[in-house]
């Protein structure tokens, strides 16, 4: 059996790895972002701020993904109340992830656009305040995680359900593009909670479920942005 400190600190490396690298293309994506795409006058300046707003959101969520893997393992059982900091991070990221979604899709529609927008960001906050400040359980904030994550994700595909199935003559190429990426989240997801490599024993003292869990938003997000 591999030495638990060692088998945190492969961990530690790998999660390390992925984080620094979400961490060092989307601090270069905004840069290029704001010297070559955006706008120089107020018009049309709603898409490039919905852009910033979710990189912004990648970013945070990378930044406490890593401080936390830096405390828990080099601080121990110390670090598991800084575990709401991830957690909570990622519901801020699905949060961000949806803006520019609401804002290209909903174009054509402001006053749809406003609403959603402001009725999405009340949940969103509602479940994050819930969430990391209310609830001072770390084994409360480690079950109900998924289900958060789930409910607000499930709404968060509301503007890409209705631009698949409104008035449009043709399915917009955003909608069908996200819901593609929807669908790459929903596997990732699936796989991170069934774990069956890991139940079959294929992979004794590897963490697919954790390595997963935070290389399938970078990569999608990627994906989105490309």
């Amino acid at each position: 059996m591999a030495d638990p400190r060692a088998q945190s600190l492969h961990d530690f490396a790998i999660l390390a790895i992925i984080n620094v690298f979400g961490l060092l293309y989307f601090y270069l994506f905004v840069i290029q972002f704001l010297l070559f795409h955006f706008p120089s006058t107020p018009g049309g300046i709603l898409d490039p701020l919905s852009v910033l707003a979710f990189c912004a959101g990648v970013i945070f969520w990378c930044l406490s993904s890593l401080f936390y893997r830096v405390l828990d393992a080099f601080g121990g059982n110390d670090a598991e109340e800084w575990q709401k900091l991830e957690s909570g991070a990622t519901l801020v990221l699905i949060w961000a992830a949806t803006l520019p979604s609401v804002v290209v899709l909903f174009r054509t529609e402001p006053c749809l656009q406003l609403g959603y927008l402001a009725a999405f960001t009340v949940v969103a906050v509602g479940i994050l305040v819930d969430f990391v400040v209310s609830d001072p359980s770390v084994c409360a904030v480690q079950y109900r995680f998924p289900y958060s994550c789930v409910s607000l994700g499930l709404l968060s595909l509301i503007p890409t359900i209705y631009a698949l199935t409104g008035t449009f003559q043709s399915p917009p190429a955003a909608a069908v593009h996200f819901s593609r990426v929807a669908i790459g989240n929903s596997l990732g997801a699936a796989f991170y909670l069934l774990r069956p490599l890991e139940r079959i024993g294929a992979v004794n003292g590897w963490r697919l479920d954790s390595w997963s869990q935070t290389l399938e938003p970078e990569s999608d997000h990627v994906e989105v942005y490309k």
